[in-house]
């Protein structure tokens, strides 16, 4: 998705807040320590990602 790579700080975060952004591309977005953040507001991850983010890590 070329809008992840766009120079302006609020277009990356826009798109990496959308909805229709594939799971695939998400995921990669919550493991990334710069994009986590935004991707969390994502209305669209993964049931499966959400259950292993809320385990406790140990």
């Amino acid at each position: 998705m070329r809008l992840l790579d766009d120079p302006h700080a609020w277009v990356r975060v826009t798109a990496v807040r959308h909805g229709r952004l594939p799971a695939r591309t998400l995921v990669r977005l919550l493991r990334d320590r710069k994009t986590f953040r935004d991707a969390l507001v994502n209305p669209t991850i993964p049931v499966a990602v959400m259950r292993r983010m809320a385990e406790p890590s140990g």
